[in-house]
């Protein structure tokens, strides 16, 4: 396997046993349907950084992968969205580093979930625009991560599990952008 298919992988990874320490770490007061993933990582929260580090060093990794993807990448489109993506990892890395509290957690998390949502509905788009059927694949599950999220704002007082969703859609989605990668190298 390539280098980047191997760094795309493990890093969101990273970021995912992260947010599963912190959530066992915080049981006593954090709640799924209650929060979101960021309280975890608050100012003044005890063991704030499990979940700040993992965000920072999930995002060098999958940064380090978009980066060889971007070199590599020949049509247009999808370099443009990749590019998109890779702004979207640069928030993560801010997320970590701007923890709840700070002046700019909000806008920085906000630009992570938009611009990541963003970025791979586009290359979904310039997938499929080149008859590429994981790029139909991308735009389903990018819209599905929409719609549920959407509801779930709605249904939850909490945002965490809006934010799973969005990740979960994200992660799917570049997932499915390194498969197409491997089997075409």
């Amino acid at each position: 396997m390539k280098k980047e298919i191997i760094l795309g992988y493990v890093g969101p990874l990273i970021a995912i046993i992260g947010i599963a320490i912190s959530a066992i770490i915080n049981r006593s007061w954090w709640s799924l349907t209650n929060n979101a993933i960021s309280d975890m990582g608050a100012v003044g929260v005890p063991y704030n950084y499990v979940l700040n580090i993992s965000f920072m060093i999930s995002s060098v990794v999958t940064m380090s992968s978009i980066g060889i993807c971007i070199k590599e990448e020949n049509k247009k489109i999808i370099k443009l969205a990749l590019g998109l993506f890779a702004l979207s990892i640069l928030n993560l890395f801010l997320i970590g580093t701007f923890p709840e509290g700070t002046e700019f957690h909000g806008f920085v998390s906000k630009m992570f979930f938009y611009v990541g949502t963003i970025s791979l509905l586009t290359a979904g788009l310039g997938m499929a625009y080149f008859r590429i059927k994981e790029g139909y694949i991308i735009i389903t599950i990018i819209l599905i991560e929409i719609l549920l999220g959407e509801m779930a704002l709605h249904y939850f007082r909490g945002i965490a599990i809006a934010e799973i969703i969005a990740a979960i859609g994200i992660i799917a989605s570049y997932y499915i952008y390194l498969q197409h990668k491997m089997k075409n190298h």
